[in-house]
């Protein structure tokens, strides 16, 4: 009996040398996109080929914030899966990855679409 209480310690050390997820960063991202998510729907909009765009950043490019909205729910839903698994299996470490890539990749297309419009409008 001692040696199988013995053993799962050894089980259990080995399973704490493995990095668990980051839980603090995949909480940033899950209240982050939430958040721009919740934005999205404050903002004002127009209408291009019968789909909403906001005219803050996104105007006249539709198809640049439909990406940016994938990100998003990817972003959300990698978040959440990975901190509802809560371990260190490859399907949460799946999870964590694909929302931290999906975050970075919709920040970009943003700053990309900010600077974009800033740098366009010193030409014309």
């Amino acid at each position: 009996m001692a040696y199988g209480f013995f053993s799962n310690l050894r089980a259990d050390s080995k399973l704490s040398s493995i990095s668990p997820i980051h839980t603090r960063v995949l909480e940033f991202i899950l209240v982050a996109s939430f958040i721009i998510t919740t934005l999205l729907l404050i903002i004002p909009f127009e209408y291009i080929d019968g789909n909403p765009v906001p005219t803050i950043v996104f105007k006249g490019l539709p198809t640049t914030f439909q990406a940016f909205v994938v990100c998003l729910v990817f972003s959300f839903s990698g978040s959440l899966s990975a901190l509802l698994i809560h371990d260190t299996s490859l399907l949460a470490k799946f999870c964590e990855y694909t929302s931290v890539a999906s975050m970075t990749s919709a920040l970009s297309l943003l700053l990309c679409t900010m600077f974009g419009q800033l740098w366009m409008s010193q030409f014309v």
